[in-house]
């Protein structure tokens, strides 16, 4: 049978692999995996918790410590990643915008029959 200390190293290493993933997919920009592997982490963490308050030796402390603190750092990240997209979102409407107001003076309505080609 696992010991309590056992079973909680076990799901730290599985916690702290499900982390390093998550961390690749944010930059990869694997969003869909990302989901996945919160789903998968998420089970992980509730056991952790029951489990927590037995975290005694400074080794499963810092591990957690570590797996918290890239988390941290993974949410950082796809937090400016999400402004850094939103920003674009609003450029390209802008332009859109702009475009839609300037279009009409370089369209023409005649149809395109009598216009002259160019032949090389």
């Amino acid at each position: 049978m696992e010991t309590a200390e056992q079973s909680l190293a076990r799901l730290v290493g599985a916690l702290e692999r499900l982390v390093d993933q998550e961390a690749i997919q944010a930059v990869a920009g694997d969003h869909v995996g990302i989901l996945a592997t919160q789903g998968r982490a998420a089970p992980i963490v509730r056991r952790l918790a029951e489990l927590g308050h037995r975290a005694t030796t400074p080794d499963t402390r810092a591990r957690l410590a570590r797996i918290a603190e890239r988390r941290r750092e993974t949410q950082q990240f796809m937090s400016r990643r999400i402004t850094s997209v939103r920003a674009e979102l609003a450029r390209n409407r802008t332009f859109q915008h702009r475009l839609r107001k300037v279009a009409p003076a370089y369209l023409s309505r005649a149809p395109a029959v009598g216009r002259l080609l160019a032949v090389s």
